[in-house]
């Protein structure tokens, strides 16, 4: 988790992506599936983020971060009302 998290503050996208399927095939954590979201709504694969999203609020569904970043991956693919 902790070197996805660091590629992904250094930009380096593809690497994050690639750490931090790799934590959560070791451990479901929602943390890691939200930051995994994040980082591939930075490279454009909306479908992929919104999976990770979902899974993310599906493991910590009292987690207001990753509610509100799976509203907001459904708003980039304008699908804004399955958010409501």
């Amino acid at each position: 988790l902790e070197l996805g998290r660091g590629f992904a503050d250094l930009g380096e996208t593809e690497l994050a992506i690639d750490w931090l399927r790799r934590s959560i095939a070791t451990k479901d954590d929602a943390l890691a599936e939200n930051r995994l979201g994040r980082a591939l709504v930075e490279a454009n694969r909306l479908d992929q983020a919104l999976a990770a999203f979902t899974r993310a609020t599906e493991l910590d569904p009292a987690s207001a971060t990753a509610h509100s970043n799976r509203g907001g991956c459904l708003a980039m693919l304008e699908r804004g009302k399955e958010a409501l």
